[in-house]
């Protein structure tokens, strides 16, 4: 659909096939996959109609993978 979370995912996916992990996820499980879609919502409501998001952008853009691991690596991040 072109969201940010499903580009994620989609790298995710082949990385993991390149790795030899298998599976419908990619070695996402469940919370993993929540915690994509979580933190591409925020960066989508992040970059949204704002003034100054062609400048933000590329900032935003390479805070994305270090949150998605965060988010991963601990499920009560967002809460």
């Amino acid at each position: 659909d072109g969201s940010i979370a499903e580009t994620i995912k989609h790298g995710v996916r082949q990385n993991a096939a390149r790795l030899g992990i298998s599976g419908e996820g990619g070695g996402l499980s469940a919370s993993d996959e929540t915690a994509v879609e979580v933190t591409g919502h925020l960066f989508e409501v992040l970059l949204k109609d704002k003034p100054n998001a062609q400048v933000v952008a590329p900032i935003l853009a390479s805070l994305v993978t270090p949150i998605v691991k965060a988010a991963v690596a601990d499920p009560e991040l967002f809460i």
